[in-house]
């Protein structure tokens, strides 16, 4: 359902010609299904992978999504405006039909599933941060890692403009995107066989959350070209570490039961937060810095913010005792 969805989605989007209302109508179906769909995907992860390979797993994981980003970024500059469309659609209906069919997950039709009110399901929905305070202390690190992601993702196009002084910061942008992907390719897959091995998952976390937070604290500091497009490989290196750990040790804080769908969709939240909060809280940052000095340093001081996430979320992963 979350598949069909979100293929709907994506082809109101493209159809939507000059209609705000329909494109905006199509984007939040895209939203919805696709989450929808991710809550139920990667809780098929923990059931299907075995302990000793969660870390590899979590690398192929994040190895595919680095593909993806490429892949998505790519596409427009090759395809027309509604094929483009067509193709997002092609891709989610083979990837759905090799998870469906492709995919042997466990007969779930003997299990007894309890009869329960509303109020009942919706309690169940909830995690006590008193009974699993590990679950909730990886999903705040999680959110502090996501705000900081999405703030450089968004505004590093306006960090160039006004801060470094390009006029058309496009080409630098994609330069960085490349760099920042190679970097995380690099990484990604060696750092979640590492994590099988020594398992130091903190560790691993802790380290991609201090050069991603590096990265940021040189944006604060910096106008060298050189230096911003060797610090996004920096950053993707980070990124890949961070990727290639940050499920493992997810699953390996779950609460007990049957209820990983729960679990994963709600750890899953902490990434659709911090795309939301990113925005709004750079808004508070950068529309008063904005009359009190020059345009240029208010995205100087929102980079120093989105260091503060990055820190958070690297020493905050400490307090996690559950696992190494």
């Amino acid at each position: 359902w979350g598949t069909f969805g979100n293929v709907l989605g994506l082809l109101i989007m493209g159809y939507s010609g000059r209609s705000l209302i329909l494109f905006a109508a199509g984007y939040l179906m895209v939203q919805f299904f696709s989450n929808l769909a991710q809550a139920a995907y990667q809780a098929l992860i923990p059931d299907l992978v075995s302990e000793d390979q969660r870390g590899l797993a979590s690398g192929w994981m994040g190895f595919m999504t680095q593909f993806a980003i490429i892949f998505g970024a790519l596409a427009p500059n090759y395809f027309g405006d509604k094929t483009v469309f067509w193709i997002l659609s092609a891709i989610l209906v083979l990837g759905w039909a090799i998870t469906q069919f492709g995919v042997h997950e466990h007969d779930s039709r003997s299990l007894t599933v309890p009869v329960v009110t509303v109020a009942q399901g919706l309690r169940q929905l909830w995690i006590s941060p008193r009974s699993f305070p590990d679950f909730w202390w990886v999903f705040t690190t999680r959110l502090m890692v996501m705000l900081g992601f999405a703030t450089l993702e968004n505004y590093l196009f306006y960090y160039l403009k006004f801060t470094v002084g390009l006029k058309s910061p496009e080409a630098t942008v994609f330069r960085i995107l490349v760099l920042l992907t190679l970097g995380s390719l690099i990484s990604v897959l060696i750092a979640g066989w590492i994590s099988d091995r020594v398992h130091k998952r903190k560790i691993l976390v802790f380290t991609g959350g201090l050069l991603m937070g590096a990265t940021a604290l040189t944006f604060v500091f910096t106008d060298s070209m050189f230096l911003i497009l060797a610090m996004g490989l920096v950053f993707g290196i980070g990124y890949g570490i961070y990727l290639s750990t940050d499920w493992a040790l997810a699953v390996d804080v779950l609460p007990p039961g049957p209820s990983q769908g729960r679990s994963m969709g709600l750890w899953q939240a902490s990434f659709n937060l911090g795309q939301v909060g990113a925005g709004f809280i750079a808004g508070l940052v950068i529309a008063p810095l904005s009359h009190l000095v020059p345009l240029g340093e208010a995205y100087r001081l929102l980079f120093l913010v989105t260091f503060i996430y990055f820190a958070l979320g690297s020493v905050l992963i400490f307090r996690v005792r559950q696992t190494a």
